[in-house]
């Protein structure tokens, strides 16, 4: 179980990536929630380096210029760490979590050549947000205030 962290975060999915019904599969049935480390241009994310163990992720799915919030979940501890300084984020080296995301069409990272992600859990007593996110850019994951 996980205890909650300091900090609350947004996470914009996109029709561009996968379903919503695909994410929300590897949400409930992996407990997993897919995001690169490293950009295209091979640079780390800030955002996703700075998401820590016990903090929520309340993720919404944006389609048509919707954003329809689908559920919060607290960082659990990642089995296998991606990067020594990006603390929650979970490399998928292998096994059947890399062949559901490999089939699923979901990208590796460029950098690490691996799926990375956050392992979830469904924060059953979510803090909702007080406004809907602000998102910054192409930003797909922003730090909101509690």
């Amino acid at each position: 179980m996980s205890s909650r962290g300091t900090a609350d975060w947004a996470y914009r999915c996109n029709p561009e990536g996968t379903a919503a019904a695909t994410t929300r599969l590897f949400l409930e049935r992996d407990h997993f929630l897919w995001r690169t480390l490293h950009s295209a241009a091979g640079r780390k994310i800030p955002s996703v380096q700075h998401i820590q163990v016990g903090d929520t992720i309340h993720v919404y799915f944006s389609e048509g210029g919707v954003d329809a919030y689908i559920a919060s979940y607290l960082v659990e501890q990642p089995h296998q760490l991606a990067d020594q300084n990006a603390l929650a984020v979970e490399a998928v080296l292998a096994g059947e979590l890399f062949e559901k995301l490999e089939e699923a069409g979901y990208e590796k990272d460029p950098e690490l050549g691996c799926f990375t992600g956050f392992r979830v859990t469904k924060d059953q007593y979510p803090r909702m947000l007080d406004q809907a996110p602000h998102w910054v850019a192409r930003n797909a994951i922003v730090r909101v205030k509690r």
